[in-house]
């Protein structure tokens, strides 16, 4: 059922001319996050790994769903058997698109943040056509951030009936780090590697 929210806080960012703008606003929501949940369908954004690692560290809780196909590729492949082991207050799932599709076996291509508020207001939510990757700020994408409880709720059920459903239905990884690897590092070097 479409939603209609109302706000008065809303940013619109048209790639690639405000890509540097909008991943600067977008890793900023992680600086003193609530809890986190995330959606992407390629993830490979180095920032947003050494974002999760520093939340990780304090104790924030965080949730991600990420493409099935998009996490076998050689780059988030690495990144996911780099970060997986090291991330203590964070889940990560790997899906498709789910329950909620006459087809689940299709992709799962939502590029969504949302993060709850530290400040007493709304949630956090951020969306749009964006990977989270670093060619996904150079490329023509649109994203969109704005505060909503009432969105934040509406994704975030749909996240847990979608989570819920690929632990049952698809394989998740189960990813060793060699002895001495540290995330972003190790994250970085794949990274650069593929560029």
């Amino acid at each position: 059922m479409p939603l209609s929210i109302a706000t008065d806080d809303l940013t619109i960012y048209t790639l690639p001319r405000d890509g540097d703008i909008a991943r600067r606003d977008f890793l900023a929501l992680l600086h003193n996050p609530g809890e986190t949940w995330l959606a992407d369908f390629g993830f490979t954004d180095a920032g947003l790994v050494a974002e999760m690692e520093q939340a990780d560290t304090a104790m924030v809780p965080g949730h991600a769903i990420l493409d099935r196909s998009q996490s076998a590729g050689h780059t988030e492949r690495v990144v996911l058997a780099s970060m997986l082991p090291l991330l203590k207050h964070w889940d990560v799932t790997i899906s498709t698109a789910g329950p909620d599709s006459r087809s689940p076996s299709q992709i799962m291509h939502n590029k969504v943040m949302i993060v709850r508020a530290t400040d007493g207001g709304q949630a956090w939510c951020w969306l749009g056509s964006i990977n989270f990757s670093m060619s996904g700020w150079l490329e023509a994408n649109t994203a969109v951030r704005f505060r909503s409880d009432a969105y934040a709720a509406v994704f975030i059920a749909w996240f847990e009936r979608t989570r819920d459903w690929a632990r049952l239905h698809i394989p998740q990884p189960a990813p060793v780090v060699p002895s001495g690897v540290t995330l972003v590092p190790a994250v970085a070097a794949v990274i650069a590697e593929g560029a």
